[in-house]
């Protein structure tokens, strides 16, 4: 639990505001007609802080001296927790930046605000779930399977729209 608070702490820290970095960011976006891609950058925002909160899961079971402080001296942490820390991080790492650039791709292409939310939500619930079995608990099938069916299942909603929109352009 302490990891979680910590990681959440951690999350709500970044979210402060730059004055003179807003103020030209304001300033540039004034100056240019910017694109708006609001829900890829909602979920890049979301699965991001996850990621942060599963790296420092594992920078925390790898004994970093930056987390120390949360542990007794005694602290022993089994092979198995930490590699499977390890992996709920890679797989992250692994299927979020090409979910990420699709999404992108179809929200620069106009489709649908709310297929692109719907897609999005099942993939982060999918993510957060496979994430949450492999770095915070025991094993657990049925959230591992039911973690990876929302995942596919996000993209899969992705791919439909994006297998539609070049058949679209092609007649």
């Amino acid at each position: 639990m302490k990891h979680i608070i910590t990681g959440i702490l951690l999350s709500l820290i970044s979210t402060v505001s730059w004055s003179k970095a807003g103020s030209s960011a304001k300033t540039a976006a004034s100056n240019v007609n910017t694109i708006q891609v609001e829900i890829t950058l909602l979920f890049t925002v979301a699965l991001s802080v996850f990621l942060i909160i599963l790296s420092f899961r594992v920078l925390d079971l790898r004994g970093s001296p930056v987390t120390k402080w949360l542990h007794g001296a005694d602290r022993r942490v089994e092979p198995e927790t930490l590699e499977r820390a390890i992996r709920g991080h890679g797989n992250l790492i692994e299927y979020a930046p090409m979910f990420l650039l699709l999404m992108l791709c179809l929200e620069l292409r106009g489709i649908p605000q709310e297929q692109l939310l719907l897609a999005g939500t099942l993939f982060t619930l999918g993510r957060l779930m496979h994430g949450i079995v492999f770095s915070f608990m025991r094993p657990q099938p049925l959230m591992r399977v039911g973690g990876m069916a929302l995942t596919f299942a996000g993209f899969f909603a992705l791919i439909g729209s994006a297998v539609a929109a070049l058949l679209a352009n092609s007649t």
